[in-house]
């Protein structure tokens, strides 16, 4: 029987060979294994070979009534047969682990600052299923990121085909310094604005609150 060699790079077997020798072992013969593994007697010798010139052991001793495992292919098996059991129990607790709902939540900054994200911590404690994603959209304008589950909104909720609720009623009005509402008003109705300087930036536009 051959040694390990000390000098020899020992990789990773093949999932491949490490099942053929199993099937083989555990069997008793190369085609009961092959009859298992859907591969001919044939490849599961050569993938044992293959197996055996990785770890420079000998694994089987072949013989015209069959092969039968060595000293070395014995002790070998115990330690393929617990990895087999480590893959096997870790592909069924992750097959078993609940997938993770996604709920994509559109929402304007302000809205997701104030409200969404202090609430974050008992939502993710109620619902540990979800997977929740914030996107940021801009107040008034239609531009948000695509594929929203839940979108929050400034507006009338008059929405064709969507599912509207309202969940404040918050005024939005017009304000300015006292000093130049005396030097430029009075400021009663929106069209008084006209011959305002309106101050604006691209998150809050005037031309929606003016429609």
């Amino acid at each position: 029987m051959r040694g390990p060699s000390p000098s020899k790079d020992v990789r990773l077997p093949p999932l491949a060979a490490i099942q053929a020798f199993e099937a083989a072992a555990r069997l008793g013969s190369f085609e009961r294994a092959s009859e298992e593994l859907f591969v001919t007697a044939s490849a599961i010798g050569k993938r044992i070979a293959a197996l055996e010139a990785l770890l420079d052991v000998t694994l089987f001793i072949r013989s015209s009534r069959g092969a039968t495992l060595s000293s070395a292919g014995r002790e070998y098996l115990d330690q393929v047969r617990t990895a087999l059991d480590l893959l096997s129990d870790a592909s069924l607790h992750k097959r078993g682990e609940p997938k993770l709902e996604p709920l994509r939540v559109v929402s304007t900054p302000t809205f997701a600052r104030q409200v969404l994200i202090p609430a974050l911590p008992g939502f993710t404690a109620a619902h540990p299923e979800v997977e929740l994603e914030i996107m940021l959209s801009i107040p008034y304008l239609d531009i948000m990121p695509p594929n929203a589950d839940v979108w929050v909104r400034f507006g009338s909720g008059k929405y064709p085909g969507l599912n509207a609720r309202q969940l404040t009623a918050d005024p939005v009005f017009a304000v300015c310094a006292p000093d130049y509402r005396d030097r430029h008003g009075p400021f009663e109705r929106p069209a008084d604005l006209a011959r305002a300087q309106l101050l604006r930036c691209p998150m809050e536009p005037w031309r929606p609150w003016l429609a």
